[in-house]
């Protein structure tokens, strides 16, 4: 099973760089200057360095050769990968699909990468294994990458609702951002008790969730 902890490492290593590890003002900078983009390619080193560390560290957790040439080659495709994609990202119209193919671009990439390195092509094992790995990946992707996704849905409604300010910014402040602490906090009590087989008790989080009221 090590060798499936190498592709959790490296989603997370992926999900730290993309969502938390990337200020707006970058991605403002890559949507105006594109491949000159000097912030693009700060990014591109977080997640190349971020890579490293993950597969050095699996390579000496596991006991494999402590190949470092292979390690760095490794993280410089992945940095390569992740400056073109992100670059013909910034020309398209940055919406949906224009994310969904992102995320799915660099998953793929990660995916191919991994099998190649490890020769294991089981992109899907019939039980994930429970640990501290996968937890986390799932406690990283229900906060902000959810809230980008659902922030990406709600945007073509916005014709709709614009004659519906105050139904709008509820709605988004409801389930688009994750500003809110107390969505923060429901949404890993809903990651928790899915992970641990408890989802009978998600509704019941949900509905004791009130809107805040002013004074």
């Amino acid at each position: 099973m090590s060798e499936l902890d190498l592709l959790l490492l490296l989603l997370l290593a992926h999900v730290l760089g993309d969502f938390y590890l990337q200020p707006l003002s970058w991605v403002k900078d890559r949507l105006q200057w594109h491949f000159k983009s000097p912030k693009l390619q700060l990014h591109v080193s977080v997640h190349m360095g971020l890579s490293l560390a993950v597969i050095l560290a699996w390579q000496w957790l596991y006991g494999w050769s402590h190949d470092s040439l292979m390690a760095v080659a490794l993280a410089l495709v992945i940095g390569l990968s992740h400056y073109l994609i992100d670059v013909a990202k910034s020309y398209s119209s940055n919406g949906l699909m224009a994310f969904l193919l992102d995320q799915l671009a660099h998953l793929a990439v990660l995916l191919l990468l991994w099998s190649a390195y490890t020769a294991n092509w089981q992109w899907w094992p019939v039980m994930l294994p429970q640990n501290s790995a996968i937890l986390l990946l799932a406690y990283l992707l229900v906060l902000t990458p959810s809230s980008v996704l659902i922030g990406q849905l709600l945007r073509s409604w916005r014709p709709v609702l614009n004659t519906r300010i105050a139904l709008w910014r509820a709605l988004y402040r409801y389930v688009g951002t994750c500003s809110d602490p107390d969505l923060c906090v429901a949404r890993s009590i809903w990651c928790y008790w899915f992970y641990f087989g408890r989802q009978s008790a998600i509704p019941l989080c949900t509905t004791c969730r009130r809107p805040k009221t002013r004074n």
